[in-house]
């Protein structure tokens, strides 16, 4: 991504926390005026997969080096979202943050509610269906509305990858890289309302079409 820094609004970052599972770090960018986002950068490192092994200590420090050159790159403090489900990971982040003084970061866990307004079928079709929202868009400018870099390729692969089981829900049997996609998904959650909002304004949509097309989106079954 090499659009200069001032156009750059927001700047987030997405955190899946795993022992046996992979752990990784998703950073999400916001043009000006929500006119389109990037995905600059990914970590990812599993157990047992990955080169070394690593705990709670090893992947804190990990993350600030990543944390610190997302703030180099972009030159604006970052929100983190970390999963609300990995509490100690969390709380370890927040207690390093205040240990090294990095003001820089504000780090939350997750809020895994609705966002959108929109009729999903709960908080993960929700995330599905706004990512295919966003995939599927162009910018005014007809230039893509999200662009990931290509060096997050455990992200471009699980996003090729991702599938429904049986029941129709998304496949989470270690079989797919679910990973990859929760911390993507945590990196934008808050921003799920803007985000369809400016998908659709776009696209010329007014506010009593939205509903319909983000439902066509969520029918596609990501």
């Amino acid at each position: 991504v090499n659009e200069p820094k001032e156009q750059f609004v927001k700047v987030e970052i997405g955190v899946d926390y795993g022992e046996t599972d992979a752990t990784s770090f998703t950073a999400f960018a916001v043009l000006a005026g929500v006119k389109g986002v990037r995905v600059p950068m990914q970590y990812w490192h599993k157990n047992g997969k990955s080169l070394g092994d690593k705990g709670v200590v090893e992947y804190a420090d990990d993350f600030f080096v990543f944390a610190a050159q997302m703030f180099a790159r972009f030159g604006k403090p970052m929100h983190v979202l970390v999963d609300s489900a990995a509490k100690y990971f969390w709380s370890y982040l927040m207690k390093e943050r205040a240990r090294r003084a990095i003001g820089y970061v504000i780090i939350d866990p997750t809020d895994k509610t609705m966002k959108s307004g929109q009729k999903y079928e709960g908080v993960i079709e929700e995330r599905i269906g706004v990512a295919n929202l966003m995939l599927g868009a162009e910018s005014a400018d007809g230039n893509p509305f999200i662009i990931i870099d290509k060096s997050c390729h455990h992200l471009i692969k699980a996003l090729y990858e991702a599938e429904r089981d049986a029941n129709g829900n998304r496949r989470d049997d270690g079989t797919t890289d679910i990973d990859s996609l929760d911390s993507f998904e945590y990196a934008w959650n808050e921003d799920i309302p803007a985000i369809e909002a400016a998908v659709l304004r776009n696209r010329g949509f007014v506010k009593n079409q939205q509903q319909q097309l983000a439902r066509d989106q969520y029918d596609k079954r990501g």
